[in-house]
């Protein structure tokens, strides 16, 4: 049987043979070096990035491939790609069993995930930004107080042709939102396997100690680069953009007389989840 680093080295040339005499694009050059550097590394590419949706993991990603030269990609993404280029992939799988299947379904060659980063994010803020997307994507007005125990997570997900939901082969009952992430925060906080190789990081540390936080996250993937600081202001700056102020920790405090009964919803659904995570004193 082939090694897995026997496979990389082997793909390394094999890209070397059929892209000689061109000029690669910047895509093929980023996946070049996470192909070079899968080589130099103890874990299998990619480090696989869990997030529930809204919490921050693109704009984690954007920073991440900005600064390591190497490609970060999504499960859900149309291109085509191969997991060996990719250093970091994101899913937003709400346990272990969901993941497995998701990889299993969307990735070309896969392989069982040994490395992870975790991210976590105020739940207001999570779900105000949840609502809002949901509506934009759907087209349709929800109630505030209905939105977390009367719409379903994956009617929210399910969108193209890459993200069909309904071939799931886990979690099939309906979830309502709340659900979903208490499920999230189950799995993936309060009884996370153990050994599991895994960080977890805070949206609120990213955007506040941007320096300390993306440098926790280059040492546990091993990387030696520099935070591209360029990158992580840019970002802010199309955030804030958007209407409400975004880019920011616990932004929900910002925008009460807005989201209030979203919020009271949240709070009284996900009580015990924002204690565990942390955010419990956050507005008092």
């Amino acid at each position: 049987m082939i090694g897995v680093t026997a496979m990389f080295r082997m793909g390394h040339r094999l890209l070397e043979r059929v892209t000689q005499g061109r000029t690669l694009s910047e895509e093929e050059q980023m996946g070049r070096r996470a192909i070079k550097f899968a080589q130099e590394v103890s874990y299998s590419f990619p480090c696989y990035l869990i997030s529930f949706p809204r919490s921050g993991s693109n704009f984690l990603q954007h920073v991440l491939e900005s600064s390591s030269g190497m490609l970060c990609r999504s499960l859900y993404s149309n291109t085509t790609f191969d997991s060996g280029d990719v250093l970091c992939l994101k899913s937003h799988a709400i346990s272990m069993p969901y993941l497995l299947d998701e990889v299993n379904r969307l990735v070309s060659r896969p392989r069982r995930p040994n490395k992870f980063m975790v991210l976590q994010r105020d739940p207001r803020d999570v779900m105000i930004s949840f609502y809002e997307f949901a509506q934009k994507r759907k087209d349709i007005s929800i109630p505030q107080r209905e939105f977390m125990d009367r719409v379903a997570f994956h009617y929210v997900l399910s969108h193209g042709t890459r993200i069909e939901t309904w071939r799931r082969k886990v979690e099939i009952a309906p979830l309502s939102i709340a659900d979903a992430y208490r499920r999230y925060v189950e799995q993936w906080f309060v009884n996370r396997a153990q050994g599991l190789d895994c960080l977890t990081v805070r949206y609120e540390s990213l955007v506040r100690a941007p320096e300390a936080e993306y440098g926790r996250i280059f040492r546990f993937l091993g990387l030696t680069c520099q935070l591209d600081q360029g990158a992580v202001e840019k970002r802010v700056q199309e955030f804030s953009r958007e209407g409400r102020e975004r880019g920011v920790a616990h932004g929900w405090t910002k925008c009460e007389s807005t989201y209030g009964e979203l919020i009271s919803e949240v709070e009284d659904e996900l009580e015990a989840e924002i204690r565990v995570l942390g955010y419990s004193d956050i507005g008092d």
